[in-house]
């Protein structure tokens, strides 16, 4: 299939966005940013209110589900799909999350740096950290949000961000990862319990990775940064071994070896103890699949070509490729040396997308048809696709399609989610709106 990367240039999204040969901060002038929009103000501005009009954000349908998701194998034929509104007139919502042992609650992220509580017909804040978040660029902000596994027990929770100017003491837009603790209401996080665990300089303002979880299969902590930014990775990142840019790390945040964290047995060897596998350019969503703990990897492309990679349950070690490759393809002009290296279970290419928004694998039980597949989308194009993996291979991809559109300027697919039934959601950045995929 394809690789992608955004619209007539660039996608903006924390996504990393992919670009033209002279990539996001190197003078691109797109008319159409991918996540963030463009520099100009195109999308959603860095204090807009996503596409929705403004007012307070309003929920209709309902979060989140009853039944616990399943690995029971697929049965009958995907029936017609809808999309129901779940919440809308968020601010940049970019990612949702529910806690362990939840049944109604939703958790939406938004960039500028608020944690929304999604319950039934109500929005509420749980978390504000606007004071201490960069969105000084598109690609700043507040990015993803995982809760730990004994959450019920310990109330504990991480947040990604980009920390404003002094924050902590750091540089305006240097990383950071931080747990955060609820409060004795249920409803209101602890804004005062943060402990950071993690910082890491960035050197451009794009390209600053995204994704936060816990896997199902180790328990660990793990994250996912870009390469550094610029165009074509100048910095090299992905594949230096002494950097943490370029990469996706493996903590045990319950440790504390090494300060805030320590690092378990098993990661990558010959380079910084915390990197789990190299050579990513900005790997803006992964996640697990819940019921064998693979995981799935989306990378946004530079110039032509977005990909999606697989990794089986605790294999890791693998260097994916960037900036020797892009996709199935090589980049480096002076050099293809895949050895090595892991190829991408598919990409695509600019006729397809600008800018992929990895998803997840489907456990639910409203479309059993759908079990096992993995559903992923772009965020430029609004497509949303689907396939199976098992042994090594994909089958049965497909482009799915909706009782609405989610084509054209003003929605962007910044990330989906999925709840503890293993239903699956769509969370529309520009649109400020959170979806629910449905049968009709």
């Amino acid at each position: 299939m394809y690789f992608g990367i955004l619209v007539a240039c660039c996608s903006t999204l924390a996504l990393g966005a992919a670009c033209s040969s002279d990539d996001r901060g190197d003078g691109d002038t797109s008319t159409s940013g991918g996540m963030g929009g463009t520099t100009s103000g195109g999308g959603a501005t860095n204090s807009g209110t996503g596409g929705s009009a403004g007012g307070e954000p309003s929920t209709t349908g309902s979060a989140g589900s009853t039944a616990g998701f399943s690995c029971a194998s697929k049965t009958g034929s995907v029936p017609a799909l809808g999309l129901d509104t779940v919440a809308s007139n968020l601010t940049e919502p970019v990612d949702l999350k529910q806690s362990p042992g939840d049944t109604e609650r939703l958790f939406v992220v938004e960039q500028p740096g608020t944690i929304k509580l999604v319950t039934g017909n109500e929005v509420v804040p749980f978390l504000d950290l606007t004071s201490q978040v960069s969105r000084t660029d598109n690609e700043r902000g507040m990015f993803s949000l995982a809760f730990h596994p004994d959450y019920p027990d310990n109330g504990l929770f991480y947040v990604h961000y980009s920390a404003s100017e002094g924050t902590h003491g750091l540089a305006n837009g240097t990383t950071v990862v931080s747990e955060f603790s609820v409060s004795d209401d249920p409803a209101v996080a602890n804004a005062d319990s943060e402990r950071v665990l993690l910082t890491v300089e960035q050197p451009d303002w794009n390209h600053n990775g995204g994704s936060i979880a816990f896997s199902p299969d180790d328990g660990f902590f793990y994250l996912g940064l870009g390469d550094g930014g610029g165009g074509g990775d100048p910095h090299r990142n992905g594949q230096n071994p002494d950097t943490l840019l370029g990469s996706i790390l493996r903590l045990d945040v319950d440790g504390r070896e090494a300060g805030e964290y320590s690092v378990p047995a098993g990661n990558m060897a010959g380079g910084l103890p915390e990197i789990w596998d190299k050579g990513l350019r900005n790997p803006w969503r992964f996640s697990f699949d819940r019921c064998n703990g693979d995981l799935y990897i989306g990378d946004v492309g530079q110039n032509d070509y977005e990909e999606i990679n697989v990794e089986p349950a605790g294999s890791g070690s693998r260097n994916y490729g960037w900036n020797v490759r892009e996709g199935q393809h090589c980049y480096a002009a002076n050099s293809c040396d895949s050895e090595g290296m892991t190829e991408p279970v598919l990409d695509y290419g600019r006729g397809d997308g600008q800018s992929v928004t990895g998803g997840y694998v489907y456990r639910g039980s409203a479309i059993p048809a759908l079990r096992g597949s993995y559903l992923y989308g772009d965020y430029a194009s609004g497509n949303v696709w689907a396939f199976e993996y098992a042994d090594g291979s994909i089958t049965n991809e497909r482009e799915l399609q909706f009782d609405r559109s989610l084509n054209g300027e003003g929605k962007g697919i910044a990330s989906f989610g999925q709840d503890n039934a293993g239903e699956l959601y769509i969370v529309l950045r520009d649109a400020g709106e959170v979806l629910k995929i449905v049968p009709r």
